[in-house]
């Protein structure tokens, strides 16, 4: 069973290289990645929520768009 929309992941997932691009820091760099998660996490429960923003936080790691100690431990 999938948790997310599949179309908003792979919109995500579209957005990371441009993330990554941007060259952000600090809370601009929050923002882009809340406003580029936010499709994701549209209506979901706390459970669910969590496990996607885990997710995306690994691959925004992975990606280098994001410091690799930002991504929760898997």
């Amino acid at each position: 069973m999938t948790i997310y929309d599949p179309e908003a992941w792979q919109a995500f997932l579209a957005e990371i290289p441009a993330i990554k691009q941007a060259g952000l820091e600090g809370d601009a760099l929050h923002e882009r990645i809340e406003a580029a998660m936010a499709p994701l996490l549209e209506g979901c429960c706390e459970t669910d929520c969590a496990q996607i923003y885990e997710e995306a936080m690994h691959r925004l790691a992975s990606a280098g768009a994001i410091p690799a100690d930002w991504a929760p431990a898997h």
